[in-house]
């Protein structure tokens, strides 16, 4: 497979800390909550505000976290690499927790605690109007012999979206070498760079489709539509924390469960759509009537919270070669489970 720009290679969760502990800790570090007052911590999250990337910024302005008693800060990071160093450094008590990120630090000798599932796959990959697409309406794999010869932008190199065309291209019979994979970043960058032409299919993920209308793509691969493709109903992320935190503040750890399970049931409940749009509208930089779009096509992409047997075995997909996936019954926690199972009040 051919880069037009090179991937940055692992660094280790040390280094990464230690530059993350300035930025992290003058955003404010967690604290034992005063005279019964709420836990101070700080979540290593993603880069992205919308609710359909990352609910905490969603919760705490509804005040979801500080009911249960969390007083969050959303720090933003650039991966999940950094997220994953925060939390072993100790910068933020909890974080975003990918399985390609954590799983090579596990078997390093390092201990994480997977607490909550996040949300599923929620893009499609589009080709531009008038692309030859002669395999289109043919079932998956067939349909993938489409990708052959083509430019296909990704938000990021090395990522998950990679990792599912290698796929696609495997089972079509393909080779990482017939396409060219561009990182083109987020909908801001990524939807001019699609209608130039400097790529011939895009990974879309919102609100890129309702930037480019019905008429300025064809849809390739619908991830969150066809059981075949092979990252259907993936959990991208989890949230998590070091084990010696979970260990050492076991009331902390079961508020934050409950809060973010309590989350969880926030966005999911249609009563809370107009709450929902509005945040999508304000952080996506949309009309009302785009964000209405965007939550009805993407608004089931998140799960209740629990991490069930199945989520688990299907991170196998994303995991580097030579890279074992960790037990669940080591690194899940069970009363995080329990919690979300028990179910909370939003």
């Amino acid at each position: 497979m051919r880069h037009t720009n090179r991937a940055s290679r692992w660094r280790s969760a040390a280094v990464l800390a230690a530059g993350l502990a300035l930025v992290l800790s003058a955003a404010g570090c967690g604290s034992e909550p005063a005279a019964g007052g709420p836990h101070a911590v700080t979540f290593a999250g993603s880069p992205a505000n919308t609710p359909v990337d990352a609910l905490e910024p969603l919760a705490i302005a509804h005040g979801v976290y500080s009911r249960h008693g969390i007083d969050m800060n959303f720090t933003h990071v650039r991966s999940l690499s950094e997220a994953a160093a925060a939390v072993v450094g100790g910068s933020a008590q909890f974080g975003l927790l990918g399985t390609a990120a954590v799983a090579p630090l596990i078997q390093q000798g390092e201990c994480f605690k997977f607490l909550t599932a996040n949300q599923k796959i929620y893009y499609r990959l589009v080709a531009r109007p008038g692309y030859p697409l002669p395999n289109a309406g043919a079932p998956y794999p067939a349909s993938a012999r489409d990708l052959k010869g083509a430019k296909i932008g990704v938000v990021g190199l090395g990522g998950i979206q990679e990792i599912v065309i290698k796929r696609m291209l495997a089972a079509a019979g393909l080779t990482p070498q017939d396409v060219t994979v561009v990182a083109v970043g987020g909908p801001a960058t990524a939807v001019p760079a699609f209608q130039a032409g400097q790529v011939d299919m895009y990974m879309a993920t919102p609100p890129a489709e309702q930037l480019l209308g019905s008429s300025g793509f064809e849809v390739v691969a619908d991830f969150l539509a066809d059981p075949a493709l092979p990252s259907y109903g993936f959990v991208q992320t989890f949230t998590g924390a070091s084990c010696d935190f979970v260990e050492e503040n076991p009331q902390v750890v079961a508020d934050f469960c409950a809060a973010t399970a309590a989350a969880h049931q926030f966005i999911r409940d249609p009563a809370n759509g107009p709450a929902v749009v509005a945040e999508l509208a304000s952080s996506g930089g949309t009309d009302q009537a785009t964000a209405e779009q965007i939550w009805k096509q993407y608004g089931a992409v998140w799960t209740d919270g629990a991490i069930t047997p199945e989520i688990w075995e299907s991170q196998r997909l994303v995991l580097p070669p030579g890279v074992e996936l960790p037990d669940m019954a080591e690194v899940v926690d069970p009363a995080c489970q329990q919690t979300i199972k028990s179910g909370v009040s939003s």
